[in-house]
């Protein structure tokens, strides 16, 4: 049998449609399209889970960290190896005397002194006992030495400020002192 050329060329578009209908790109092309879709899905979650695991064992680790704290409180607040609250941070009703004493020692004459003390919080048992010194026309060096021999004679005494201003005189000086200690009950 002989084809005539139209009859080819019609056979050939056929024969073309029923093959393309036999390979079907498209559900090929949608397969792999979902197949990425999937992959990019299952790595963010993998991604996602790895953070949410970090962020777990980083909270962790603070949560440790915080109950060292808290025992590490009990234990001194009951009396521990360092002992209590009360014998680390005593009351200390003498630093006034303490330090007017001192300054004469150093040919200073005798401060102002006020004390405050500042509360922390309703239920912290620690208070910081504010303690202001002032001197008038005092010259700078001995001042300077009645300052450190200050923070040395009296335990947990540290200078929590100090403002020089010049006097024709000397110095006008005032001295802020700070110590922790107990709320008295």
């Amino acid at each position: 049998m002989s084809l005539t050329t139209t009859q080819e060329l019609e056979l050939q578009a056929i024969s073309g449609a029923a093959q393309r209908r036999n390979q079907p790109r498209f559900l090929l092309f949608l397969a792999v399209i979902l197949l990425l879709v999937s992959v990019f899905y299952a790595y963010s979650g993998l991604n996602a889970s790895k953070k949410a695991h970090q962020f777990a064992a980083r909270k962790a680790a603070v949560a440790v960290q915080i109950d060292g704290k808290i025992a590490q409180y009990n234990t001194l607040n009951q009396g521990g190896p360092e002992g209590g609250l009360e014998t680390r941070f005593p009351v200390n009703s003498r630093i006034r005397s303490t330090l007017e004493s001192s300054a004469e020692i150093f040919g200073l004459e005798t401060p102002t002194v006020t004390q405050r003390p500042e509360r922390a919080g309703l239920d912290y048992p620690l208070r910081r006992q504010i303690v202001t010194a002032q001197l008038s026309d005092a010259p700078l060096e001995p001042t300077l030495k009645w300052i450190n021999s200050a923070t040395k004679n009296i335990d947990g005494l540290y200078v929590a400020g100090v403002e020089f201003s010049p006097t024709p005189r000397g110095w006008q000086i005032e001295v802020r002192f700070a110590r922790w200690e107990v709320v008295p009950k």
